[in-house]
């Protein structure tokens, strides 16, 4: 895969609310994934909407993601230096 598109797909997984690499990603009730610890503090400060979408969060659940996790340690090993192509 070219460098540009592990880089790409790096991006894509960072936590929105810290901009850093989510290391425990986990589904909120929008839907959305986030670092798990980043959006357990979001939800401890009192917060009841999305950190995306600004809409009102139904509930503070978090799912562990499981699959993004693997695609993660995936991408950082093939992040690693002298292993893109």
């Amino acid at each position: 895969m070219p460098v540009a598109a592990l880089e790409a797909l790096r991006d894509a997984l960072e936590c929105p609310i810290t901009r850093e690499p989510m290391t425990a990603p986990a589904v909120a009730a929008d839907g959305h994934t986030y670092d798990a610890k980043a959006m357990s503090q979001w939800l401890g400060m009192g917060a009841t909407k999305s950190p995306l979408t600004g809409e009102p969060l139904p509930d503070a659940s978090l799912e562990r993601n499981h699959t993004l996790k693997h695609i993660a340690a995936a991408l950082a090993e093939a992040m690693r230096p002298g292993r893109a192509s």
